[in-house]
């Protein structure tokens, strides 16, 4: 009787190269979830600090409206509103490719606060997850000194910042 040798791979090795690779497939999965999110909590950051630097701008060039009251719509808005973006694009001070849409996929509106000297902008990004919100306080909290209040709440950011409240770079 001639013995055969088997070649190939057993059953057992099978099932542990499998295991190898949905081990990488997850930790590759988290990797790019975290590192997505860092991101977008980057990119609305730069969006935030935008809009206030336009906004400082604008009270430097004219008068600051009062709360409740609606500015004249631009390109970028088809009717009067409060959403301070719109008349920054409209006069310039936010490029016209400005997105109105946040980086998960809410609005972005800045409506002007206080009167007198004590003016601010409070500025809401919608649609976002408790987790990029707590990360937005903490990236506002390291940039800015006295930002005034930064809340999250019912999937929403927003922060209320004094206006001649620049952001420090970093």
């Amino acid at each position: 009787m001639i013995k055969h040798k088997q070649s190939g791979i057993s059953l057992l090795e099978l099932m542990l190269s499998l295991v190898v690779i949905v081990a990488i497939l997850v930790v590759a999965t988290r990797y790019y979830q975290t590192t997505r999110q860092s991101q977008q909590v980057d990119e609305a950051v730069t969006m935030v600090e935008a809009v206030i630097t336009a906004a400082n701008a604008w009270l430097e060039s004219g008068p600051w409206p009062q709360p409740g009251e609606t500015t004249p719509p631009g390109s970028h808005c088809t009717s009067p509103t409060q959403n301070m973006i719109c008349t920054f694009i409209a006069t310039g001070l936010l490029p016209a490719n400005f997105n109105t849409v946040n980086p998960w996929g809410g609005g972005v509106t800045a409506t002007p606060e206080g009167a007198g000297s004590s003016l601010a902008i409070s500025i809401i990004l919608d649609g976002i997850n408790t987790t990029a919100c707590t990360d937005l306080q903490e990236k506002f909290s390291q940039r800015m000194s006295d930002v005034g209040v930064a809340t999250c709440s019912s999937g929403s950011f927003q922060i209320d910042v004094p206006l001649e409240q620049l952001p420090k770079s970093s």
